[in-house]
């Protein structure tokens, strides 16, 4: 999530920021990517109310750590 001046106009390089993490959970057994396929690749995230108003951008991310062991990867 990144604070701009007006979200109409070009993404920002700097201040973005998380409000969000999944991975493994315990309780469940299963790992973030199992609860959005089996939510039809639906994730609810909750906005923060402590942020000022204004406009966000939010940039949604999934990362293939399964393929981390090869070259070009996770996070290519």
């Amino acid at each position: 999530m990144a604070k701009v001046a007006d979200a109409t106009g070009p993404v920002p390089e700097q201040g973005w920021f998380k409000i969000f993490h999944d991975g493994f959970t315990a309780e469940d057994g299963k790992w973030a990517i199992d609860r959005m396929n089996a939510n039809e690749g639906l994730v609810t995230v909750k906005i923060p109310e402590c942020l000022p108003d204004g406009d966000y951008l939010l940039r949604g991310e999934v990362i293939a750590l399964h393929q981390a062991s090869t070259e070009g990867g996770a996070g290519k």
